[in-house]
């Protein structure tokens, strides 16, 4: 298996590690990671981030389409919940996002995953 950043193109000058994940949805037949996710400088929406931040942030909707093979190895939210001083929610990061052609693995404080998918998209949820 690859890191996502190698091979899927969908997921280029996304930083998954310090993206935070939101939720997760099982929308049958899809699994969707619901990110505020940290852009690089290189994408193409990145905008300087503001002084008190380190990161670009965006709002988008990670989604693995079509699962034909869904295996939770882990499902820990309860205790990767965080509340931030606003109120809103997250259940950590995604720190592993490995690829093989349609299967992937995923895993963070949040849990553990293992998928067989037809494609990979990223829906942005603000501008």
């Amino acid at each position: 298996m690859k890191p996502y950043f190698e091979t899927c193109v969908a997921l280029q000058n996304i930083y998954l590690e310090e993206s935070f994940v939101l939720a997760i949805v099982e929308q049958d037949p899809d699994l969707i990671f619901l990110l505020d996710a940290v852009l690089t400088e290189s994408h193409p929406a990145y905008e300087p981030p503001p002084s008190e931040s380190y990161y670009c942030f965006k709002r988008l909707a990670l989604r693995f389409e079509a699962i034909a093979d869904l295996d939770w190895r882990a499902l820990r939210l309860r205790e990767a919940f965080s509340a931030d001083a606003d109120g809103e929610v997250d259940y950590g990061n995604i720190d592993t996002l490995l690829l093989t052609g349609n299967s992937a693995h995923i895993e963070g404080s949040w849990g553990e995953v293992e998928l067989t998918f037809s494609r990979i998209t990223v829906e942005y949820l603000e501008p």
